[in-house]
This record gives C-alpha cells, structure tokens and sequence, in this order.
C-alpha cells in the first residue's frame, strides 16, 4: 500500500484545489522529488523553475533533458550570488549536461535569490520549501503547495521574466571553456554534495 503523503483541498471555498506534499527523514519515498518529475514529465509547453540550490538527483536532471529535448521550453534561475560557496560550486559541476540538451539557466545577479518556485504549462504552480537537492529531497522536513491556478501561476510567471532582467544566461561553448581551476574546484565540491 502506498504511503499517505499529501492531502487535498478542493475548491471549498470558491478558489481554485491545492495539493500539499509534503516529506522527511521518515518518509518511504522523496515525495517532494517525485512530484517534481511527475510534473515535468507532464509538461507540454513550458517549465520554469526558480531555486537556490541546485544539485539535482539522476531522476530530475533526466526529466528535465528529456522535457528539453522533445521541444519544451525549460527555463531555470538559480542564483548568481550565492549563500554558500561549496554549494555554488558543486550546482556548477551539475550545469554542462542541461546546457549541451537545451535546457535554459540563468544565474541572477542582484542579490542571493532564495524563491522555490516552479511553474508548468501556465496553469500549475508548485511552490514552498523543496530545494532541488538530494538533502531537501530525502533528509529534510520540506512542504510545498501544488496549486492549480492559472492566475496564481501567471503572478509567478510575471516575478520570473522579472527576475530574468536581473540574470546571466550561461552559453554552453562558454560554461565547457572555464578555467581547469574552476572546473576542479567544482568536482572537489561536488564529491560532498552527499553532505550539503
């Protein structure tokens, strides 16, 4: 039997459903995970992905590639300043792959940007406290709304190209061109991102 992991408000009071997930240490499966993949792999037109952490498991970062290269649009903002050095620098390791299959990053420049959002298709919205890292995934207490709203998604959507105007898009021929040093670095880090 499967495990019990979210709970589901319809449209009680006027408004639009919500599906909470929610998991942690305890929990049998990485819920916020799985969500997340289930909504890529759903996805027709467009993905667009705001997150301060990026060190994607082997499921996400083959959905997003498979989404990219059957033609929908990915779009992901991650921060151009970071938080935390050795977690910057692991995210970096993770980059070559999504940018050689299509898949659009930008690195936002004004400020350490902290939102954990995610958009599909303009009417889906994910939003709370799921980093996209293996430790928010399977070792943290996370929760975040999955909100069918297509007004709710299009305020989101209007913040992102906002923040897109604040943000660097990484070219491929350039991002696989950086320095051995840096490049080493980031491998060094990323042999940690068990712990991060």
């Amino acid at each position: 039997m499967a495990e019990p992991y979210f709970c589901i408000q319809f449209n009680t009071s006027g408004k639009s459903p919500i599906t909470i997930i929610a998991s942690g240490p305890i929990s049998l499966r990485p819920h916020g995970m799985d969500s997340m993949v289930s909504l890529i792999h759903n996805a027709r037109k467009n993905i667009k992905i705001t997150n301060p952490y990026f060190i994607p498991s082997d499921e996400l970062k083959g959905a997003l590639i498979t989404a990219a290269l059957s033609g929908v649009d990915v779009k992901i903002i991650l921060p151009g300043i970071s938080d935390s050095t050795i977690v910057q620098r692991a995210s970096n390791s993770y980059l070559k792959p999504f940018l050689y299959n299509g898949v659009k990053i930008y690195q936002y420049q004004k400020g350490f940007i902290h939102a954990k959002t995610m958009t599909v298709d303009d009417k889906i919205s994910l939003v709370g406290s799921f980093n996209t890292d293996i430790r928010s995934f399977y070792i943290n207490y996370e929760a975040s709304a999955l909100v069918y709203d297509k007004e709710l998604t299009s305020e989101l959507n209007d913040q992102f190209e906002k923040d897109l105007i604040n943000s660097i898009r990484l070219d491929y021929h350039t991002w696989k061109k950086r320095s051995i040093n840096n490049r080493l670095l980031d491998s060094i880090c990323r042999l940690i991102t068990p712990l991060l």
